[in-house]
């Protein structure tokens, strides 16, 4: 037992791992209630408390027609308050709606708009449609559970008939038994109306799971990774009790360490919920929870959450032995981080990539990402395919995570008891092949060599680079039918509109107008009897043959064309015909997923390849030695930041560069010097430039923000002095968020670093306000650069300063 109050007393005993605790606690509850906000833009949390508390005392028919006719009103008052009074009668003509009015119920909606008393809980029409068709949908959804269990087993008799499914030793058959089996139960359940917003909320919040591997991460820092870094493994093993004992509290600390995180924030997460919406009656079926409707599982909302509870402690225990393992496994911390994001790498692939059908899927399912960032997992039905044996998704994952901890434990205790320290044979063996070989004495080589070599990163930017050109050898180009009909319009017309190009233009239009034509006498002829069947549709078959690129003509030339002449009458400016659809993936036209995902690269690239730069010198405990020499302050960090930049520069490169070879490959980059207007989708970027000088500015922004994020990490490394802490710290300040946003949290975007990050967010704008949006376009990088200076300034200050 003093082992393991030592072993506590080690993460605990530390004011900052309270005030840490403390803070993601906060930071998850300020988050929780922002993310349920942006969930619900049009209707506040206040107004759907209001409109459940009018319905609490109504009985389950009284609230059915409530709701109902409550529906049926507001969807005819939205549509007439779009119109004008004197304009109903046409409205009603010209619509085809649902249903129709009698004079008396359009006078009745009439007088409810002029006098409001529609307006029960929010401030608009289309807010209240909104907030009742929530409970709306939610009661018909209640109401028809029997019936849906019934349709399940039905249709299990009835597809066991189809000779698809025959077989009966095939998967599919297994399947469709097992869910009716299993829901077969439930056909006599009651599902009570209750609030299930607040269960929702508490339940679905992903930013929990990654407070709380965050949390994890410190503990196993503080309990292996410091003590392995300081060599107190040796001493710690020659002790009497300094083997099973040792690691077996180690271990132990983490069980209760992710116990206690799970229950601190999720609880907090129940009790936020439970504050805004309310939680509703504990003791009824889980499945009354409109999300929540198609477990079968025979649990009321308690041990629903209790469940929850248990499974998220399993998930965040698993993850700390996997980390455990690592860091006795690897001496290098920026190695165990590499190592953790492989696997998480890994199976993010296997997740995304794997069909729901495939053979594979067992492996897209029993996965640690579905299992930690996909709410859904924890509120449908799943069987997975094992060997043609269904099996419930949810009896799996306590089958997995036993089993895997049960290795996992019995792993780390025989490499902690038995294992010899093969990390430092190792570096003996390299250490004497070293002294073989002529000792490198210059202060550059020598932070080359421990910036890239000794710390590992050399291998990761090999690997990385490998990753990257791979990627690009398989990408291929994305043209349709009708974007290769607007590249070869374009070259004729590309530049600005000319003379030529209108002629051009109208002989199309003239072509498209004769063959019109031309149709119409065959139909003429063909009905009168001139012209044979067989004749009439080979006619048919060469005109149409003329006429493919006809759409994106009329659509997409015409269109252009249009905006060209609109943007020059309003803005004085002539704009060009260019072949776009290499530019148009570079500024993100249709979504910003590949900025994010490349942002997300280069920030975690930065954050292993530099986090140790400076901790590596506290660790190894010779920052005291090097600060005593005459270049061991202000050269030996001049050396460091410029073996930073260079690292900055190729991890940049390797990131961009790729994607820019290969727009070039696939598309060309003719038209670089057209105003970047051309482009409909950046009319409103307030600079004249050309489409080079958009691409000059975008990829400088990205390189500041990258500049900004390196020299926060550098100061990091050299503020916390420890490697893991450094790399958690940048990773929850840049690379989390950019992970939210990629799992569709975008709100976080414009209060991070994300859209100097993307560069394309800032320079087209992520708020409404132009003018804002011109102001941040230029805050953002000015921040970028005064994070770079503000880092190397207080490095040069700190550096060698008590030790």
């Amino acid at each position: 037992m003093r082992i393991l109050r030592a072993e506590f007393a080690k993460v605990y005993a530390k004011k900052g791992i309270w005030l840490l605790l403390i803070l993601l606690i906060l930071l998850n509850g300020f988050l929780l209630v922002r993310n349920e906000s942006v969930s619900h833009p049009m209707v506040t949390a206040e107004e759907y408390v209001a409109q459940f508390s009018y319905m609490k005392g109504m009985t389950s028919d009284e609230r059915a027609a409530y709701l109902a006719a409550r529906e049926e009103d507001l969807k005819w008052i939205m549509q007439l308050t779009a119109v004008s009074e004197d304009q109903a009668g046409a409205f009603l003509m010209q619509n085809d709606l649902a249903g129709s009015l009698t004079p008396e119920q359009l006078s009745r909606y009439q007088n409810m708009i002029e006098e409001g008393s529609y307006l029960q809980f929010t401030r608009g029409p289309g807010f209240e449609y909104e907030l009742n068709r929530t409970y709306y949908q939610q009661q018909q959804a209640l109401a028809g559970y029997r019936t849906s269990i019934e349709e399940i087993q039905e249709k299990a008799a009835s597809m066991t008939k189809i000779s698809i499914f025959a077989d009966e030793g095939s998967f599919s058959f297994r399947n469709i038994q097992k869910t009716a089996e299993d829901f077969k139960s439930f056909q006599n359940l009651t599902l009570p109306f209750d609030q299930s917003l607040g269960i929702n909320m508490s339940t679905g919040f992903i930013g929990t799971d990654i407070a709380i591997l965050f949390l994890v991460f410190m503990v196993c820092t503080s309990l292996i990774t410091q003590e392995k870094e300081k060599g107190l493994f040796s001493l710690v093993r020659s002790a009497c009790q300094g083997r099973a004992p040792v690691i077996a509290s180690k271990i132990g600390v983490l069980a209760v360490s992710c116990g206690m995180f799970t229950g601190l924030l999720f609880g907090s997460n129940v009790l936020i919920a439970s504050w805004i919406y309310g939680l509703g009656d504990l003791s009824r079926p889980i499945q009354s929870v409109d999300t929540c409707m198609g477990l079968a599982l025979p649990v009321n909302v308690w041990q629903y959450l209790l469940l929850l509870f248990l499974m998220k402690w399993l998930l965040f225990f698993l993850f700390a032995l996997i980390l455990l393992l690592f860091s006795l496994v690897i001496r290098s911390p920026v190695l165990i981080c590499a190592g953790i994001i492989g696997i998480v790498g890994v199976e993010y692939v296997a997740y995304t990539l794997i069909s729901s059908t495939s053979s594979l899927s067992f492996f897209k399912y029993v996965n640690l990402v579905y299992f930690t960032f996909q709410p859904e997992f924890y509120r449908t039905y799943l069987n997975v395919d094992f060997f043609s044996v269904p099996v419930n998704l949810f009896t799996l994952f306590f089958v997995v995570c036993v089993v895997l901890m049960a290795c996992l434990i019995a792993g780390n205790m025989l490499l902690f008891c038995r294992g010899k320290n093969k990390a430092s044979k190792g570096a003996a063996l390299f250490a004497s092949r070293r002294k073989k070989r002529h000792v490198q004495v210059h202060l550059a080589s020598h932070e080359l060599y421990k910036a890239l070599i000794a710390n590992k990163v050399l291998f990761l930017l090999l690997v990385f680079l490998g990753f990257q050109l791979y990627g690009a050898t398989q990408a291929k180009s994305m043209l349709t039918t009708d974007d290769l009909y607007y590249k070869s319009y374009v070259q004729v017309l590309k530049g600005p509109v000319t003379e030529a190009s209108l002629s051009f233009i109208e002989k199309e239009q003239e072509k498209f107008a004769h063959i019109d034509e031309q149709t119409r006498e065959l139909g003429e002829q063909f009905q009168s009897g001139s012209l044979s069947q067989s004749k009439y549709e080979e006619e048919l078959i060469r005109l149409s043959a003329q006429t493919k690129s006809r759409k994106v003509f009329e659509q997409d030339i015409l269109g252009q064309l249009r905006y060209m002449e609109e943007y020059k009458e309003t803005q004085g400016r002539e704009l060009w015909f260019v072949d776009d659809f290499g530019f148009r993936q570079l500024t993100a036209e249709q979504s910003v997923g590949t900025d994010q995902y490349n942002a997300f690269l280069l920030v975690l690239m930065l954050i292993v390849g530099l986090s140790a730069t400076f901790s590596s010198e506290y660790s190894s405990s010779m920052a005291r030695l090097i600060t005593t020499c005459p270049k061991g302050r202000g050269a030996t960090v001049t050396y460091k930041l410029c073996i930073s930049f260079l690292i900055v520069l190729f991890v940049f490169l390797t990131v961009y560069l790729p994607e820019l070879i290969n727009i070039v490959r696939l598309y060309g980059m003719d038209g670089l010097d057209a105003p970047v207007q051309s482009m409909q989708h950046l009319q409103q970027f307030p600079l004249a430039v050309s489409i080079r000088g958009y691409l000059v500015l975008l990829y400088v922004t990205r390189l500041l923000a990258a500049m900004g994020v390196a020299g926060m990490v550098l100061l990091f490394s050299l503020a916390v002095k420890d490697t893991l802490k450094a790399m958690f710290l940048s990773f929850g300040l840049f690379a989390a968020p950019l992970a939210c946003s990629m799992l569709g949290i975008h709100w976080l975007d414009s209060i991070t670093c994300n859209i100097l990050l993307t560069g394309n967010q800032l320079l087209q704008g992520t708020v409404s306000n132009r003018m804002m949006a011109n102001v941040l376009m230029v805050v953002y990088p000015i921040i970028a650069v005064a994070m770079a200076i503000f880092s190397v300034v207080w490095i040069y200050q700190k550096f060698g300063k008590n030790n």
